[in-house]
């Protein structure tokens, strides 16, 4: 790999094994990973369970010898197959017969949770026998070395935030320039929508997005609409029957705060935490058709990837209700259960009344977008 891109790239697989040695030793992890198997684990019981875990990871790792070979057999396999089978009702998959698996694409998708995310697209693709995609992840949450080992060993390579104006623009062309380094080694690659989480479930591209990828290319001699036609974008939508972050998230819209960095990111770790290891429901993945078109503009992409990610969406019957209860209305009275309703109300019913409106707005927002699609066309 050209060494233009070492400061944004993911690890190599002359990399990895020092890399496996650095996690394996690493106490808070596995003492993390016991909390998420073993939450109520008894305390004289810890170390030997820490003990366990820490063997068993350590024989699964002694054939590995490449970045491909941990995040299929180690995080995969292993770790994704283990949290879905534990903290979900079933994981489903649409729209796979869009894809060819010799072809590279940019998966551009909405965004809920920061590691979840991407561990369901790359269990889809890995699952179906698709390559696994290399991940765009903001340098924001590179929190600490043990999160950077993590992340990096997975195939995440680093999207550079919260710069001056001159350097923004210099990183959005180095960033450019990578990701069509990684389609010419015929990569996959995934990308959010938009800068962050949509914590108020609304999914909505950033034009810049579409102007950044779209910038290693301005001087090839393809504009913008012959660039977006022939990079095999796929909008792509998660959707998540329970938020496990819903009342975190939902705080942090109301409190509107501008947190110091230290607060910041222990709040990105508890989000990480509570994504991994709080119950989702059921789980969707909708893949949709190659983006094609006449596009004038970044603002029609963005707004093209956006009906579609909203007509992909699967909604449940969280979001139904939400939607019921914050109208005052039964109109999807058919798409649930009375049961059904009493739970989903149940979990916000104790909590402030500015707290548990913004809740139920976060999940009724995908029937909000769904029915917009009937004023507009695709």
């Amino acid at each position: 790999m050209s060494a233009e891109f070492d400061d944004i790239r993911p690890y190599s697989d002359t990399e990895i094994r020092p890399v496996i040695k650095r996690l394996l030793k690493s106490k808070p992890l596995i003492s993390g990973l016991r909390k998420l198997i073993l939450p109520n684990c008894p305390a004289p019981f810890e170390s030997i369970f820490d003990y366990i875990i820490k063997a068993y990871f350590s024989a699964k790792s002694i054939p590995i010898r490449t970045v491909d070979q941990f995040q299929r057999k180690i995080i995969i396999d292993t770790m994704v197959e283990w949290v879905f089978n534990h903290t979900t009702k079933g994981f489903s998959i649409s729209g796979l017969e869009y894809l060819e698996k010799d072809c590279a694409y940019i998966f551009i998708t909405n965004h809920r949770d920061i590691l979840i995310d991407t561990s369901m697209l790359n269990y889809a693709l890995r699952k179906n026998g698709f390559r696994i995609a290399a991940v765009a992840f903001g340098d924001n949450l590179m929190i600490n070395r043990l999160v950077s080992d993590l992340i990096r060993a997975n195939k995440c390579f680093m999207v550079k935030r919260s710069l001056p104006f001159r350097k923004r623009v210099l990183a959005a062309q180095h960033l450019s320039r990578y990701i069509w380094f990684l389609q010419e080694q015929e990569e996959s690659i995934w990308i959010a929508q938009g800068d962050g989480r949509a914590k108020d479930g609304d999914d909505r591209t950033n034009p810049s997005l579409i102007k950044m990828l779209y910038l290693s290319q301005r001087k090839s001699g393809l504009n913008l609409n012959e660039y977006i036609n022939a990079a095999h974008i796929i909008p792509v939508a998660f959707s998540y029957e329970k938020d496990p972050c819903d009342l975190f998230k939902a705080k942090e819209l109301l409190n509107d705060a501008r947190y110091d960095d230290e607060t910041k990111q222990q709040d990105d770790l508890t989000s990480m935490y509570r994504g991994i290891s709080g119950d989702k429901g059921r789980m969707h993945i909708a893949f949709g058709k190659p983006l094609k078109g006449d596009y004038q503009n970044a603002q029609e992409v963005a707004l093209a990837i956006d009906l579609r990610i909203h007509r992909l969406y699967k909604l449940w019957p969280t979001n139904y209700i939400a939607y019921d209860e914050l109208q005052a209305s039964n109109e999807y009275s058919t798409m649930y259960s009375t049961q059904e309703r009493n739970e989903v109300l149940a979990r916000f019913k104790q909590k402030k009344e500015d707290l548990r409106l913004k809740a139920l707005a976060m999940y009724a927002q995908p029937v909000i977008n769904k029915r917009a699609l009937n004023l507009q066309t695709i």
